[in-house]
């Protein structure tokens, strides 16, 4: 949910937008700043989240159980931040 605050920010929204779009923005540029904030290890693994578990750990030369347990922290990680904002 957008906060007040986001909200307030957004001064103008461009011809040939919606307010949703702009919303939109505002979110997918806290999840940017959220993502940025983690650890590298983190990082990484949300990128390739869409990737098999068994592929993730090929490319980073990681166990499985390593790669599920740094996604599942880098999840829990963000949705901390998304909510404290």
């Amino acid at each position: 949910m957008l906060s007040l605050q986001s909200f307030a920010k957004i001064r103008s929204i461009p011809k040939g937008y919606s307010l949703d779009d702009a919303v939109l923005g505002a979110n997918a540029l806290r999840l940017k700043n959220n993502l940025i904030s983690l650890n590298l290890r983190f990082r990484c693994i949300v990128f390739l989240h869409e990737l098999e578990i068994r592929t993730i750990a090929l490319l980073l030369e990681l166990p499985e159980g390593t790669v599920k347990s740094r996604l599942h922290r880098a999840r829990n990680k963000l949705k901390i931040l998304y909510l404290a904002e």
